[in-house]
């Protein structure tokens, strides 16, 4: 696992070897088994030719059958899902990883465990997110359907759980992004009632728990950047949430202009930003209620100092003078 030098490389036998020689005789021995997932993880990483060699050798399989025979082993777990989520990060075999029986239940699965720090159910949201981008999205199949219905509140309370943790936090944001982007595809062709019902005001719900990683970690700008998207999207999701959120588009501008007071120089906090509040205003019926709560939390100051922050950026410009 020592850094190689670029001429090295291992020959594509190593899967084969960890798959049929280790893992396959020693399948009773939980640490054997929870030391070769993770080489297994820690190669693959190393290059998309080593996730080839995992796909190509049966390796998924392989970290599948570990994973289902020690649902309870958190090492063997955490590296295989881990495992998994490296795999996943490429769209090309995230699609694999699909393919493979019992991988997205396994994932699921693993997102079950409640652990004290969360090492397993952040690499099972990394694993998810990365087959969320994969073509078809997360619900392609009748399996991940009937296990997503119920994922974003189960993503919502690993938030609540793990406030601390920072990495948590960001990739749960992420996947729930992707999952909103999702519902609404799908309400525009009628299938929004995989995910319940209603639908639209779980995500207002998941919105607060999003708010409160804002707060929580005030200065991760990757993680703010992440969360004003998100809370963008819950804004354009839908028109006909209006009652709905006329309750929290209060929190929801507060939240979005603090982000962008803190993060000055981030041009993608300052476009969500602005462009937040220009569809804020669009969907609330009080235009003139949440102007002025905007300009009282200086956010008028906040979009010229944007405007002045970033001259040469058209786009923000252009919704700068929107908002």
């Amino acid at each position: 696992l020592k850094p190689m030098k670029t001429s090295q490389s291992l020959p594509s036998s190593w899967m084969k070897i960890i798959g049929t020689c280790i893992m396959s005789r020693y399948y009773l021995d939980p640490n054997i088994q929870a030391e070769a997932v993770r080489t297994i993880w820690a190669i693959s990483s190393k290059s998309l030719k080593y996730k080839t060699d995992v796909t190509t050798h049966n390796g998924i399989d392989a970290i599948v059958k570990s994973m289902s025979h020690y649902p309870m082993d958190l090492r063997v777990q955490m590296y295989g899902a881990g495992a998994l989520s490296c795999l996943c990060a490429s769209e090309r075999h995230a699609v694999q990883v699909r393919l493979v029986q019992k991988s997205v239940p396994c994932i699921f699965s693993a997102l079950e465990l409640e652990t004290n720090d969360g090492c397993v159910e952040v690499w099972a949201i990394r694993a998810l997110y990365g087959l969320s981008l994969a073509p078809g999205g997360i619900m392609q199949s009748s399996i991940e359907k009937s296990h997503a219905k119920h994922l974003p509140l189960k993503i919502s309370n690993i938030m609540s759980r793990h406030k601390s943790n920072v990495d948590i936090q960001l990739w749960a944001c992420r996947l729930q992004w992707v999952l909103l982007e999702e519902l609404t595809d799908q309400s525009q062709i009628g299938g929004a009632q995989e995910y319940g019902n209603p639908a639209f005001t779980i995500f207002l719900d998941i919105a607060m728990v999003v708010i409160n990683a804002m707060v929580n970690h005030r200065d991760d700008e990757m993680l703010q950047e992440v969360a004003c998207g998100f809370l963008l999207s819950v804004i354009l999701s839908d028109a006909r949430v209006e009652t709905l959120l006329s309750e929290k588009l209060q929190i929801i501008s507060d939240s979005i202009l603090n982000s962008m007071k803190c993060h000055p120089t981030s041009a993608t906090i300052q476009l969500y930003g602005c462009r937040a509040i220009i569809n804020i205003c669009k969907v609330c019926s009080d235009t003139e209620s949440v102007g002025l709560s905007v300009d009282q939390l200086g956010g008028i100051d906040v979009i010229v100092r944007s405007m002045q922050e970033h001259t040469d950026d058209f786009f923000l410009q252009a919704e700068a003078c929107g908002a």
